[in-house]
């Protein structure tokens, strides 16, 4: 799931920017001892810019 924009800044260069989110889930994770069982949650946001030119 995300969201962009680009904006032109001439006829030949747009920026850019874009947020992101990722939800790679849960997981339980069970061990021998003397270690700890552990959950793990792993959720991730990302934000970028970008600049490109038009040939």
């Amino acid at each position: 799931m995300g969201a962009g924009v680009d904006y032109a800044l001439t006829d030949k260069f747009v920026v850019g920017a874009q947020y992101r989110y990722y939800d790679f889930g849960s997981e339980h994770y069970e061990v021998a001892e003397p270690f700890n069982d552990r959950d793990q949650n792993v959720k991730l946001n990302t934000v970028g810019i970008n600049l490109s030119y038009k040939f």
